[in-house]
């Protein structure tokens, strides 16, 4: 479905940087909705609506950082709004990929081969996901983030920046794996793993 106008969710620093991304990719940006704003918005792209005012039938895209966060809004809003996937000009998409709705593809990021990125994901500036991986819905891969041929990542997986994920490893859903880390065996659901190798240190709140 082609999209013409948007409104982003989350006037933060991660919807600025959406709105600005959606800007590059074609589309109009009318404004943010949000219910706290905490910062400066964007000089031209006003704050028009609380969240549970946007009105139906609208276009949006989810500006959003926290998995948690963004499903639940993701979840408050279906069916009665649209959501627009968006994808950077820079970014390398494998024509035999899969990109779920509402998703996010920031400058740099790479997605190879018969690989399924699911609804609601982010992958973040200069990530790279190898060939044949499945990514579950509401994941964040953070900036400069490795994960490699035949991975698969639960739902509400946060990757950290720069982190590593060898071949094959399967992430448990809403684990998170810390910046930096190298992730050579599968990770249980619910659990914060880090460190190179990455070792499971916490369970997840």
């Amino acid at each position: 479905m082609e999209f013409r106008s948007v409104i982003i969710i989350g006037a933060g620093g991660h919807g600025k940087v959406v709105a600005d991304i959606a800007q590059l990719s074609g589309l109009k940006v009318v404004g943010f909705a949000d219910d706290v704003v905490t910062g400066e918005p964007l000089p031209d792209l006003p704050v028009l609506y609380r969240i549970a005012d946007i009105p139906d039938g609208s276009t949006i895209i989810l500006g959003i950082g926290d998995n948690q966060a963004r499903r639940r809004i993701a979840e408050s809003l279906a069916p009665r709004v649209l959501f627009a996937t968006i994808i950077h000009h820079t970014c390398t998409v494998s024509k035999y990929a899969t990109i779920g709705e509402g998703s996010v593809l920031m400058p740099g990021a790479v997605v190879k081969a018969v690989t399924t990125i699911g609804n609601h994901v982010i992958l973040n500036t200069n990530c790279a996901i190898g060939h044949d991986c499945v990514i579950g819905n509401y994941v964040h891969v953070g900036p400069g983030a490795n994960v490699s041929g035949n991975v698969q990542i639960g739902d509400g997986v946060l990757i950290g920046v720069g982190s590593c994920i060898i071949p094959g490893v399967r992430i448990g859903a809403g684990s998170i794996i810390g910046a930096g880390s190298v992730v050579v065996h599968d990770v249980p659901d619910g659990v914060t793993a880090y460190g190179v190798p990455a070792t499971v240190k916490c369970v997840s709140s």
